[in-house]
Formats: C-alpha cells, structure tokens, sequence
C-alpha cells in the first residue's frame, strides 16, 4: 500500500537556511511563524474550539532533506553530542530520518482570514522557511506533559553567548526593524544560543581558525558574526 502525505499549508518562519534553526524551538519561545493553509484545509470549521488550547504539536516534512534521506542511515551524529559520537536515528530527534517527519511544540497565537487566506500564528518555531505542516494537534498537559528522563541530553540548551554589535551594524538596523520588526528579537536568541557546530568551540579548532567568521540567514538578509570566549560580534549585515 502506498502512502501520501499532503500538506495542510506551509510555514513561514525567519529561517531561510538550515545553519542557525535552534536544535529545539523551546530555546527561540517568542520567534514567530504564520502558517498559509491551502484548501480545503483553510475552512476555519477545522479550528472551531483552537482558542482552548494554549500550545499545539505541529506535525511537518523536512523537506530540505530529502535528497539527503533517499538511501536510509541507521546512525546519525547528534549536534548535542558535539557532532563526533554515532547515535541511532531512531534514538535522537535528527532532522535525517527516514520518513522525513518533525514534530514541534509551539505557542498558539491568532488565526485570521486576510485577502482570502486562513493563517494561523505561532511562536516557537524551529522550522525551515515554506516548511510544509501536514497536521495540527493540541498540546494536552495531562497526557503530554509526563515525567521522563533521558540521559542523551538531560538539560535544555542555554544561552550562552552575548550579543554585540559594530557601530556600522548598530545603524543598518536602525533601519531595518521598520521592514522586520522581530529582526533583533530574533538574531540575540538565535546568536545567544551559539548555532556553530559544538567542536568549532573546541579550544584547538579556535587556535586553528583564530578570525573564523559565520553567516546565519533571517529572512532575506545575510547576517555576519564571529564569536570570540562568551561574546558573538555581528559584523555586517547584507541583503540576499
């Protein structure tokens, strides 16, 4: 028997690349994203009640991996784990599986009807830009907020890192926030959580690469950064 999926709409987030997607959208709790829903599934009938609940599961495809997913791989490298160490995939929540299926908790926010479409907003979001949602649930805390333990990664990841600017970069969003209003929000949460790959703060990868430098993409701009002990320097932003 062969299965189908189909998208009940996609999301819009800040995320246009990979690099910089928080590992856990539990870290970025106020970063929006507005899901488009595509018909028949945008009859608001499909909501009636929403407003009950605070928090959703949001079921979706990680579509920039499928490329990468055709052949299955039984192990992964969890980021988690400083990207060295070999885990099952089915004992992780890496984004390479075999079905290429995600799952996220996010914030409820408005659902609206503008210029013929139904969106519904969302906090949280830890997901790809156009990532296609193909279900939509209710977060119950007595059937989903259970006492469990995991030894893989038993904390939350913590922000970790300051945020500073150059004097060139304080003035270009000065100007920017007019055309995206959650643009600082959004990058001190992303930087103060370090998105590098865990063994770039290794202090032989940093004697080996001292003026190392990175670019996260948020939105349609090119941010630039290096990181240097406890502080990410934001060095210039560029349009896409």
């Amino acid at each position: 028997m062969t299965w189908q999926l189909e998208p009940l709409g996609f999301i819009h987030t800040p995320f246009t690349e990979k690099f910089g997607i928080p590992r856990q959208g539990i870290a970025l709790h106020d970063v929006p994203g507005k899901i488009i829903l595509c018909e028949p599934y945008d009859d608001l009938n499909a909501f009636r009640g929403i407003e009950a609940h605070s928090h959703l599961w949001l079921s979706f495809l990680f579509h920039a991996n499928a490329q990468a997913t055709k052949r299955f791989h039984p192990t992964v490298r969890p980021p988690r784990l400083g990207g060295n160490e070999k885990c099952g995939v089915f004992a992780t929540r890496s984004s390479f599986r075999p079905n290429n299926l995600g799952m996220s908790v996010v914030r409820r926010g408005p659902l609206t009807r503008h210029n013929g479409q139904t969106i519904l907003t969302v906090y949280g979001v830890d997901m790809l830009n156009q990532t296609p949602i193909v279900d939509i649930k209710p977060y119950l805390p007595y059937a989903d907020n259970i006492q469990a333990h995991t030894s893989l990664a038993p904390e939350a990841p913590r922000a970790e890192l300051q945020v500073k600017y150059v004097t060139h970069v304080q003035q270009q969003l000065t100007l920017l926030v007019k055309a995206y209003p959650d643009l600082i929000k959004v990058l001190e949460m992303v930087l103060s959580h370090d998105p590098r790959p865990a063994f770039h703060s290794d202090a032989q990868y940093i004697l080996a690469h001292p003026n190392k430098t990175y670019h996260v993409a948020l939105y349609d701009l090119d941010i630039h950064f290096s990181v240097n002990q406890d502080t990410a320097l934001v060095l210039d932003i560029k349009s896409q």
